[in-house]
């Protein structure tokens, strides 16, 4: 898309979706299995590291550790 995102009528048309009856706003059993077939021709299991590599990583790379409201974990701060 080129040119200034229109945000204000992209959320205009959410609510008016989310409005309509009937509208299925979660991803159903059905749903979510297709995503899994899809991700799977897609991704290895090297592609994603499991959570401890992820986290001995950031702490090597000396990554900020904090908790924003109870939810511990490492966050990224942006430099002006």
């Amino acid at each position: 898309m080129s040119g200034r995102i229109p945000y204000k009528q992209m959320y205009a048309q959410a609510i008016a979706e989310l409005n309509t009856s009937g509208c299925t706003y979660w991803f159903t059993s059905e749903d979510e299995q297709a995503i899994q077939r899809e991700l799977s021709k897609r991704l290895n299991s090297s592609d994603v590291p499991n959570l401890r590599a992820l986290g001995i990583t950031l702490k090597k790379l000396r990554w900020e550790r904090g908790g924003i409201d109870g939810m511990l974990g490492y966050y990224l701060k942006l430099k002006s």
